[in-house]
């Protein structure tokens, strides 16, 4: 950062600690003492933004982001790419094969074939109504789909993951948290007595209501391409069931394929003859659109 602007070593040090509290890594003071082999993988993944911001660039270049990564992390990094850049008004070149995850950081997507540009235009626009032949063969084009299933947070981390890729052909969510992340947010403010958390919170969505919006993968559910199974207990005290209606109704006002089980009296953890119609229903989800057997 003194190369690049200029600073002295007070503030480039300032600087440090502003920039790795902007990419969630709170309290800074203990993350900027750390060496890399302390960090976990997300957290290093963090730092590698971090670095992008800290020489303040008009423009970033990404190739690949996600490609080789596991699924969960790939929504954490977009979340991270997408916040900061957008806050520091920040212009970003995408390079990917990836539509569905190309949505969530670009405003306009230009197709490449060959060299030459098939189709250019709003995200939102080209993902869901593609024109070219070669461009609405893009969202299927790798092979190896597989069924996704995730319980509590992991249900939300599949949710998620159904906005960002076409890997998944059938996904079930068992007690999903709000897919709306303000909701989430007052959720686990509620749960925790206040602290929800300022690692996995940075900021709240009265500071940023916008990025909210942008973050929540509710905004984005008319890009799933998967059927959908939801389970919610109705006497869960740790996520309303409210929160898998909405998904659902979501879902459905979308047009895509889901179905919702409500489990009376049952809490976060299904348990007894409640539990095993979940498996019983979810194995033969999973039988009707994977061919499993």
């Amino acid at each position: 950062m003194v190369n690049f602007c200029g600073m002295s070593q007070r503030q480039a040090e300032a600087a440090t600690l502003e920039l790795l509290e902007t990419v969630g890594l709170s309290p800074a003071e203990q993350f900027a003492s750390k060496n890399l082999h302390q960090l976990s993988g997300g957290q290093r993944q963090r730092v590698i933004v971090a670095r992008a911001l800290a020489p303040e660039p008009g423009m970033i270049i990404v190739d690949e982001p996600i490609s080789s990564l596991d699924v969960s992390i790939r929504v954490e990094i977009l979340q991270l790419l997408d916040k900061p850049v957008r806050d520091h008004h920040i212009a970003m070149l995408n390079i990917t094969h990836d539509l569905l995850s190309a949505r969530l950081l670009s405003d306009e997507i230009l197709v490449l074939n060959k060299g030459k540009v098939v189709e250019h235009g709003q995200a939102k626009q080209i993902i869901t109504l593609p024109k070219d032949d070669y461009t609405q063969q893009l969202p299927m084009a790798r092979p190896g789909k597989v069924g996704m299933w995730g319980y509590s947070r992991g249900a939300s981390v599949t949710l998620a993951a159904l906005t960002v890729t076409d890997q998944i052909a059938a996904a079930v969510a068992y007690a999903p948290a709000p897919a709306d992340l303000a909701e989430d947010y007052a959720r686990r403010k509620r749960n925790s007595g206040g602290n929800p958390g300022s690692t996995t919170w940075p900021f709240t969505p009265e500071q940023d209501p916008e990025a909210y919006r942008r973050l929540s993968p509710i905004t984005y559910l008319d890009a799933v391409r998967a059927p959908v199974m939801l389970h919610h207990g109705t006497a869960d005290s740790t996520v309303d069931e409210g929160a898998s209606v909405a998904i659902a109704e979501t879902l459905r006002a979308a047009g895509k394929e889901v179905t919702l089980y409500l489990y009376e009296g049952s809490g976060h953890a299904l348990q007894g003859a409640a539990y095993d119609l979940y498996a019983e229903r979810t194995l033969r989800f999973f039988q009707t659109h994977l061919g499993a057997k």
